[in-house]
């Protein structure tokens, strides 16, 4: 038991106690006053008394009561309560994650089921209550204070350090469910931030810290893909507050994609990816239905997530150097545990539809031969998604720079449109008059054209050695400026764009491949270990830079991907008539894969339409259009504003579903009109679709980028109980007593 203002209660007793008993030493002098009968001898004591000290103290039950009265009412006054949890430190940093892994229904019980969010802020809400408050009269101790950072791929500070706990409950309360992924590098630094850095012979440190030590607690299921990056200091205290079961049963959807054919674009391919996290095998039915009516149903067995779960070779050995570092840095406990990580059962679906307009198209998860959702099931975000699909078409290809044989033949085998061949002046000159942007991808084979884009500082190494090649063209000058791609979607080869962080180290001797990504459209058809490289150009990628690598040689990345705004590129650094890869069968498939993907996937807008919760709607409508207006799947419509070219870009809100935009103008290809209204209309679709939020098991252990941190052993925060309340109701009963007692004296 503790006390939250003793000194005020002491101070108090001091005054109160003897005053009562100084009032019982008190006696009476009487006055001489005669009187015609005895019988007014009672009265006339009660009506004519004066006090006069040092009556001896007799035994006098209304005295005890009233000091036991007394006595309580100051016990109460020094706040008594009993702690429900020991706090270390004065100040508190309460980072509570509303991902959407947090939405999993598995934190209260079978009768009353709570989400994972829920439980936090309750514990949270808990420990503020238990946070030690200073004197507020005397200013005898210093209480503790806290501040709350909620956080998903995102950190958002709420509330900074305060010792209000009516504020801090506000600021925990309004903390709300989000469909995002989780990171909390950033959430740590926006907590952190809050802190005066240590000076060290004039220089700010880093992770040292001149207020006093904080603790970090942290609420969450540690589903956190970014925990390694995270440094809460090297003086701070990290508290993890599991929420949610290690073996939390879901199956859902982690992947939606569609495809329209090469020689038939009418032709539509729908991959859906499934998920089960229990230890046996899961059979669900998936539906999908085209517009809100059922296109098919199909029933699919979903493996039991088990350590055994089949991997490629590459993945296989990636995981196996994974788990044998954490085995070296963790000590000798660490393989137990290894062997015992479950990965979760994988599978997926595939529906195939001929349809040549455009579509919304849901796939939903339901319980065998019902229309209800699976069991056994805490997450409900991810048993449905939607995928927008924009119309069929036949795309439109320009050729730009040398009038390669191998590069045209490689195109002219697919179902284009249109395929144009242009020299560089040629197309920057079409450019000027406004006729490019017919084409959905263009093709710059081994120089970047003038066409009015930004020149920019060209990221270069040192000068190039005596008799090293020169970059190439369109990639930087002497003077170091290089040229950055202008709007649109390339296929660039044999030169490096400026502006996305790509070091240029000049041309080395011969490389060959190594690995490339199977999973990606345009590499995972492709096989590239015949391919070698006289002339390898070696890029570097900076870190935190739109840049994707697809495929690397041993000497540095051989195919990457950029996506920056409205540009998107598939760039190969490297000249390809320096190597054999035009005789190759995969330079055609490679072609092939990268207009298909540029001009279904980015031109075709499926990118634009397949959104994420919070991410970022970036689109095109025509430049005509006039008051946009976005209206969210909660029902919330918000105004958008258009471009002169007719480019839309707005943040969306954490929740998944289907947006509508609309506008008064014309309508692209694909869109509909409104009868009614006769605005255009164009769906996006935002899902979660992510693996890691899906894989519910909560974990035991954060590594973060400083230190190990265990799960607290106390499964749930307590707050304090605090016991004045009680004690002035046992007073105020006490006070009742007293005065039954005097009564009954009197009248007797």
């Amino acid at each position: 038991m503790t006390f939250l203002t003793p000194l005020l209660a002491g101070i108090a007793a001091a005054i109160a106690i003897p005053s009562l008993v100084i009032l019982y030493f008190l006696k009476l002098r009487r006055r001489d006053l005669e009187v015609s009968t005895t019988l007014l001898w009672k009265k006339a004591i009660q009506d004519l008394q004066a006090n006069a000290p040092f009556q001896k103290l007799r035994r006098n039950i209304l005295l005890l009561l009233q000091l036991l009265a007394l006595a309580a009412g100051l016990f109460a006054l020094a706040q008594p309560m009993i702690k429900g949890q020991i706090l270390s430190g004065q100040k508190h940093v309460i980072l509570i994650d509303r991902s959407g892994s947090m939405a999993a229904t598995d934190a209260g019980t079978e009768r009353e089921p709570r989400t994972r969010l829920e439980e936090a802020k309750k514990q949270a809400i808990a420990l503020v209550e238990s946070m030690k408050e200073g004197d507020a009269f005397f200013g005898s101790g210093q209480g503790d204070s806290a501040m709350v950072v909620a956080f998903d791929n995102q950190g958002e500070p709420l509330q900074p350090f305060t010792s209000d706990k009516r504020v801090l409950r506000e600021a925990i309360e309004r903390i709300t469910i989000t469909d995002k992924t989780t990171a909390a590098d950033e959430a740590v630094r926006v907590a952190l931030a809050h802190l005066k850095r240590r000076n060290v012979e004039g220089q700010e440190v880093e992770g040292l810290y001149a207020d006093d030590p904080v603790t970090i607690h942290l609420f969450s299921d540690g589903k956190i893909t970014d925990i390694a990056r995270v440094k809460p200091g090297a003086e701070n205290t990290v508290v993890f507050h599991q929420l949610g079961a290690k073996d939390a049963p879901n199956v859902g959807i982690t992947g939606l994609k569609a495809e329209r054919g090469y020689e038939r674009p009418q032709d539509v391919t729908i991959f859906a990816s499934l998920l089960n996290t229990q230890g046996q095998d899961r059979q669900v039915d998936v539906e999908l239905t085209i517009d809100g009516s059922v296109a098919g149903i199909q029933s699919a067995t979903i493996p039991a997530a088990s350590t055994g779960n089949e991997l490629s070779s590459v993945a296989r050995a990636r995981a196996e150097a994974a788990e044998a570092e954490a085995v070296s840095a963790a000590g000798a406990d660490a393989p137990a545990a290894a062997q015992t990580l479950k990965r979760p059962g994988t599978t997926g679906v595939v529906f195939r539809l001929e349809r040549s307009d455009a579509m919304l198209a849901q796939v939903r998860l339901r319980a065998p031969g019902t229309s209800e959702p699976p069991v056994d099931n805490v997450l409900p975000t991810d048993d449905r998604a939607w995928l927008s699909i924009p119309p069929a078409k036949r795309m439109s290809v320009a050729i730009v720079g040398r009038r390669n044989l191998f590069l045209r033949s490689a195109l002219e085998g697919l179902p284009l449109a249109r395929l144009d061949v242009f020299s560089t002046p040629e197309f920057e000159r079409l450019w000027t008059e406004g006729k490019a942007g017919v084409y959905d991808v263009v093709v710059l084979d081994g120089e970047i054209p003038n066409v009015g884009q930004q020149v920019v500082t060209a990221t270069t190494a040192a000068p190039p050695t005596p008799g090293a090649a020169a970059p190439a063209g369109g990639t930087a000058n002497a003077a170091g400026l290089g040229r950055a791609l202008p709007t649109g979607n390339y296929v660039l080869l044999g030169a490096v764009p400026a502006g996305v962080g790509l070091v240029d180290k000049g041309t080395v001797a011969g490389a060959s491949m190594i690995d490339w990504n199977r999973d990606h459209p345009v590499t995972r058809y492709l096989v590239l270990d015949p391919l070698r490289v006289a002339t390898f150009r070696n890029v570097f990628v900076e870190p935190g830079n739109p840049v994707e690598t697809l495929a690397s040689a041993e000497k540095g990345p051989a195919i990457l991907e950029i996506s920056k705004g409205d540009t998107h590129a598939i760039v190969v650094p490297f000249d390809y008539m320096e190597s054999n890869w035009p005789l190759d069968v995969s330079f055609v498939v490679f072609m092939a894969s990268s207009v298909s993907y540029l001009g279904h996937e980015v031109a075709g807008r499926l990118d634009a339409r397949a959104l994420t919760p919070g991410g970022e709607l970036r689109d095109r409508i025509p430049a005509d259009a006039t008051d946009a207006r976005l209206r969210s799947p909660g029902g919330e419509t918000m105004a958008v504003a258009v471009e002169q070219d007719g480019s839309v870009i707005h943040r969306l809100g954490p929740t998944t579903g289907v947006y509508e935009l609309t506008w008064n103008g014309s309508a692209a290809p694909g869109d509909v009109r409104d009868p009614e209204t006769g605005r255009s209309l164009r769906v996006y679709a935002s899902n979660m679709l992510d693996l890691q939020e899906s894989d519910v098991g909560a974990s035991e252990t954060l590594e973060t980028g400083q230190v190990s941190v265990r799960a607290s052993a106390e499964k749930s925060s307590k707050a304090d109980r605090r016991l004045w309340p009680y004690i002035l109701l046992a007073a105020l009963a006490v006070v009742m007593l007293e005065w039954f007692v005097y009564n009954r004296k009197v009248q007797i």
